[in-house]
């Protein structure tokens, strides 16, 4: 469930920023050239762990969401710092 959680609260904190910015400003600064490659990192990261999420229990599947969860912190600090 942390997983979940945690995974619920960053999409809910990006469609926030993008209500408020408004769809088109979002994209461009998350997009722009120094932003770029963590933006793609976070939103990959987050469409794994729904994906993964989605599948039905495999081994390892717990570590794998753990790690991506984690490279979800990495990925949205990289991104605030950039």
């Amino acid at each position: 469930p942390l997983v979940v959680h945690v995974t619920m609260g960053n999409i809910l904190a990006l469609s926030g920023t993008c209500f408020l910015t408004g769809p088109s400003s979002q994209l461009k600064r998350m997009f722009h050239k120094s932003r770029k490659v963590a933006s793609i990192f976070y939103l990959g990261s987050l469409g794994v762990t729904l994906f993964l999420l989605l599948l039905p229990h495999f081994l390892l599947r717990g570590l794998l969401l753990f790690l991506l969860m984690i490279g979800q912190y990495i990925a949205i600090t990289w991104y605030c710092l950039s």
